[in-house]
């Protein structure tokens, strides 16, 4: 699982959590909450499909605490929307980015290779006209 985490400023990072440990954190975090992390590993973020561009990640670990310390505290939006016409002149096929569309169709199942690792995916119509 991964799952991207926001401070009070804005910053952003990616967290990961194995499959193996989902059973143990999945109801531990919610959206729009705040949290302490305590006890977790701090890596390199590379590879393609990051979901932010900072250059380090955590890995949730088994152990890992999660204190909750409540709601409110973080009062920007977490999204980083992009303009259609920017994207269409300069994609950055690392990073995820954030739009608003209406989804106009679905293609079929296709897959990507990058550096001898393949990643399945469907190509999704939005339109930005409306």
């Amino acid at each position: 699982m991964e799952m991207v985490l926001m401070d009070d400023k804005g910053d952003k990072i990616q967290a990961s959590v194995r499959k193996a440990l989902l059973p143990r954190f999945e109801n531990k975090i919610k959206e729009g909450s705040s949290y302490n992390f305590k006890s977790f590993c701090v890596v390199a973020n590379t590879g393609a499909f990051r979901t932010t561009k900072h250059q380090f990640k955590l890995n949730l670990q088994n152990g890992t605490i999660i204190t909750y310390v409540g709601t409110g505290m973080i009062t920007l939006s977490p999204y980083s929307f992009v303009y259609f016409i920017d994207i269409l002149g300069n994609i950055d096929m690392d990073y995820l980015i954030d739009v608003i569309g209406i989804l106009s169709s679905v293609g079929r199942k296709r897959v990507y290779k990058r550096n001898r690792v393949a990643t399945k995916f469907k190509v999704i119509e939005l339109e930005s006209n409306g």
